[in-house]
């Protein structure tokens, strides 16, 4: 049985039944502390203090990891110190990740990848280390890098993870409608999220026109937030029939009408 603990890494713990651990505010020597107690953990979730650095540690069994800093203080993650080799989940938030790819070439069994805030750069060198190190990959969260644009989204779909993703996750980046091109080449997804971004109807038309239902397999769609006509949202409709679609209060009269007659679920 996995047990959860969230407490100061100095109280004592029952090594025998712990599995997973959730630390907040932790300092570096937490963490030292924390790998030489506990190497059998398969759970971390660590939330770092403003004055943490480096970050290091052995955990062979760890399957699911954790990493959040403190919005306001964006400080370099270096990953290569933590070692693990059989990671199932990776999760990083208002991190800087700056050997990110190095250390995703060792985790050939990860499934979802989530690096939200994490400022990828716009020359897309750490999207194309998430798509040559990746072939497992079924859940991709890029939400909050606004540095993320139509240009990353297209080495994503031109990569094998366009067969391989069931989810992802664009929220709040710096894409547009011209990206609906390169998210068709997603033959496989079954969650897609655009929400807050800067959609507009260019470029819809030219990729959407005579392709029929090519996103037919999404079976939840967030366009929260995002800058549409009617005709814009009516045309992305066409080409997600039976769609759960996501919206919010700031949607138009005018498409609420649109998604509640249309073949969508709508999720408000």
């Amino acid at each position: 049985t996995t047990e959860i603990y969230t407490l100061s890494l100095h109280d004592a713990l029952p090594i025998s039944v712990i599995k997973s651990i959730k630390v907040s505010a932790v300092t570096e020597e937490d963490v030292n502390l924390l790998a030489a107690k506990h190497p059998e953990l398969m759970s971390l979730d660590l939330s770092f203090g403003p004055r943490t650095g480096l970050v290091q540690g052995s955990w062979v069994m760890l399957k699911y990891l954790k990493i959040t800093r403190h919005a306001q203080v964006f400080r370099e993650t270096p990953l290569c110190e933590i070692k693990t080799e059989v990671l199932k989940s990776l999760w990083l938030e208002d991190c800087l990740p700056v050997d990110l790819d190095k250390f995703l070439v060792v985790q050939q069994n990860l499934v979802c990848l989530k690096l939200i805030g994490c400022r990828l750069g716009e020359d897309g060198s750490q999207i194309k280390g998430i798509c040559e190190s990746l072939t497992k990959l079924e859940t991709l969260d890029l939400s909050k890098n606004p540095d993320l644009t139509d240009e990353g989204v297209e080495i994503l779909a031109d990569s094998r993870l366009s067969t391989s993703l069931r989810s992802l996750c664009l929220t709040a980046t710096g894409i547009t409608g011209t990206a609906i091109g390169s998210l068709c080449k997603f033959r496989n997804l079954h969650t897609l999220a655009v929400a807050s971004n800067k959609f507009a109807d260019e470029g819809l038309a030219e990729y959407l026109k005579g392709q029929g239902d090519i996103m037919r397999n999404i079976r939840v769609m967030n366009i929260s937030n995002i800058k549409m006509t009617d005709h814009g949202v009516e045309m992305l409709l066409k080409c997600s029939r039976g769609s759960r679609i996501s919206t919010s209060a700031r949607t138009s009269s005018s498409q609420t009408r649109l998604l509640r007659a249309s073949q969508a679920k709508l999720l408000v």
